[in-house]
């Protein structure tokens, strides 16, 4: 009786190891990648994002950094595949746990390259331009652009909350003062902001505890910290629409920026 039990708990375990293997994991140039689901589309080989972190869109097309799969892809207006930028790898247009990434002015991609300490160049078509070192934090990290296409990097580790360097990799400045705490292990996880560039090239800086700050040409214009009511707001907003949002900070970043 046993014997007729363990059986079919024998095959039924077999089989949902074999389902997770063929569904999850695949095996690429010697590598076995896992990806968030492996399926043939209609008219392409190719899988669904693993672990996408960014999305621009450019010249009508939309660039996804697919961080999981380490490359960039290239959707059409309709979400329809086009191409693909890059793979995984240490060489010229290769990318390691890459987080980041923007379109410049002149219409070249710029890669944070985390897992490889560098900033990639390559032109709006993936061919590869340039590179330079930076030594990168370790968690996560964001960069920007401004209007003269020099890169900011949210760095705290220095002792600054950006460096900023030509596209050339020279290092041209470091600015933005540290909010300092008691606990100093806490210190750097909590300086590790948000932030975007505007048109203007003002600089607008989110922290991960509702405190804002405005820069302009490296000199800080503005600091504030949301008031007790926005984060009431904020908070009933992600419980009315919790299956939306992954974190209050999302709708404290949009509550913020009418203040500011």
């Amino acid at each position: 009786m046993k014997i007729k039990i363990i059986v079919p708990v024998i095959l039924l375990v077999f089989m949902i190891f074999s389902l997770f293997f063929v569904l999850f994991i695949r095996k690429e140039n010697g590598v076995v990648k896992k990806t968030a689901l492996y399926i043939k589309t209609l008219n392409k080989d190719k899988e669904l994002f693993y672990n996408p972190k960014k999305i621009i869109k450019h010249n009508n097309e939309f660039y996804v950094m697919d961080y999981g799969n380490n490359r960039i892809v290239i959707l059409d207006k309709d979400g329809n595949y086009i191409r693909e930028i890059g793979r995984i790898g240490q060489g010229p247009g290769e990318f390691f746990n890459p987080v980041d990434f923007v379109i410049n002015s002149n219409n070249e991609i710029v890669v944070l390259d985390l897992g490889n300490s560098r900033i990639q160049i390559l032109d709006i078509n993936g061919k590869y331009i340039s590179d330079f070192r930076v030594a990168f934090c370790s968690g996560w990290t964001e960069l920007e652009c401004d209007s003269e296409d020099n890169i900011y990097i949210n760095n705290p580790h220095k002792g600054f909350l950006f460096e900023v360097y030509t596209k050339e990799g020279k290092k041209i400045k470091e600015f933005g003062k540290l909010i300092k705490f008691k606990n100093p292990n806490i210190e750097i996880g909590n300086n590790r902001v948000s932030f975007v560039i505007d048109s203007n090239d003002y600089l607008y800086v989110l922290f991960p505890f509702c405190v804002l700050r405005k820069y302009y040409k490296f000199r800080l214009v503005k600091e504030l910290t949301i008031e007790n009511k926005d984060i009431d707001i904020a908070k009933s907003v992600r419980k009315k629409y919790k299956k939306y949002f992954k974190s209050e900070n999302v709708v404290s970043i949009y509550l913020s920026l009418i203040h500011i």
